[in-house]
């Protein structure tokens, strides 16, 4: 049907302490350590992949500017825009200064890449077996299935036209609703 919001975020959240709590030795240990900062941002923001990436570098910029005993907000632009806007986003709590830090030589060579996004999704895919849009639409169904109005939760993922939000939350439950009807005892 799709992804859970808090069962995928529970795992990569555990991944994540997992990795943060070993001495990292390899490359491919620090990619990933890198990676699921990305998802846990994506996730919890629901944003696209590429916003996630956008906003970690954000954070990383800004991380000697930033009061770490607060929600951290920064900033990410939107993509899929014809002009240049920006939505906030806001960083995991296990999410740390260190971490980011850490994580220093992934961010620089994603910076470089034309197409980092392209890299996180087949990462992603391979790893995983989750199309990276998937995390975004698990936030928007577990915001949907809370009752929050489409409107607000197109204002949180910086969708511009409510049909996108509309056509897939009513598809959600429609389906939901198609499996949950119940038939009478024989």
């Amino acid at each position: 049907m799709g992804l859970d919001y808090m069962k995928t975020f529970k795992m990569f959240l555990d991944e994540f302490k997992n990795i943060k709590n070993k001495e990292i030795l390899y490359k491919k240990d620090l990619k990933k350590y890198a990676y699921l900062i990305i998802f846990l941002i994506q996730i919890k923001n629901g944003c696209r992949v590429g916003e996630a990436v956008d906003g970690v570098l954000w954070f990383y910029e800004n991380r000697n500017k930033i009061n770490w005993n607060d929600t951290v907000v920064g900033w990410a632009k939107i993509e899929k825009l014809k002009k240049e806007e920006y939505r906030k986003i806001t960083l995991p709590r296990a999410i740390t200064k260190r971490d980011l830090e850490r994580i220093e030589p992934i961010l620089k060579e994603l910076k470089n890449v034309k197409k980092p996004s392209i890299r996180l999704s087949n990462w992603l895919k391979r790893h995983y077996g989750i199309n990276t849009h998937s995390l975004r639409y698990a936030f928007i169904t577990y915001h949907a299935e809370m009752n929050t109005p489409a409107q607000i939760i197109a204002k949180m993922t910086g969708h511009k036209n409510l049909n996108y939000i509309v056509h897939y939350t009513q598809q959600r439950v429609a389906d939901k609703m198609l499996l949950n009807t119940p038939e009478p005892e024989e």
